[in-house]
């Protein structure tokens, strides 16, 4: 039937299911419960929400629900985040790939023919993870630093290669 005005379903936890009777379908719910809005399927196809203007705008986070993971656009922190295992992927092919496993976090370059992983800046710094040692820094039009424990340990010059006063090579 063709409903005008609006419709009410005076329920603490309102369940509104669309059957497709014509078999086939995804069978789309539409559930709220006072401070969420969920729409889900009874099938395990994805899916889709189609909206009329091509926009969607969200006032507050965005959490989706990934099968193994979950991504999350949470606005008060002004951050995109990635459940363990769920990989933000770039190029038509997937070929970049970033992600964390729970131990150890990884910038994958794959495919066929995927090329060379590229990093561009004008100065660049592999760093331990509070930031306080260099590994491997770089200045521009200049030297490449190789560091151990903090300390510099070898330099790339205009003439070759230098290594602070004291040390040796082993």
């Amino acid at each position: 039937g063709t409903f005008s005005g609006d419709v009410i379903i005076a329920k603490s936890t309102p369940k509104l299911t669309f059957n497709n009777l014509a078999g086939g379908g995804l069978d789309p719910s539409l559930t709220a419960n006072g401070s969420n809005f969920t729409i889900s399927t009874s099938s395990v196809t994805p899916l889709s929400l189609a909206l009329d203007t091509g926009n969607a705008t969200f006032a507050g986070d965005l959490l989706v629900n990934l099968i193994g993971g979950y991504f999350e656009v949470d606005k008060a922190d002004n951050e995109v985040k990635f459940a363990d295992n769920t990989k933000a992927t770039f190029g038509t092919g997937q070929d970049l790939q970033i992600y964390h496993d729970a131990s150890n976090s990884f910038i994958t370059n794959t495919g066929a023919g995927a090329g060379s992983l590229i990093v561009r800046a004008t100065n660049f710094a592999v760093q331990s993870a509070d930031g306080t040692d260099d590994y491997i820094s770089t200045v521009a039009n200049a030297q490449v630093n190789l560091f151990f424990n903090g300390s510099k340990k070898f330099e790339t010059t205009n003439a070759g290669v230098s290594l602070p006063s004291g040390d040796g090579i082993d």
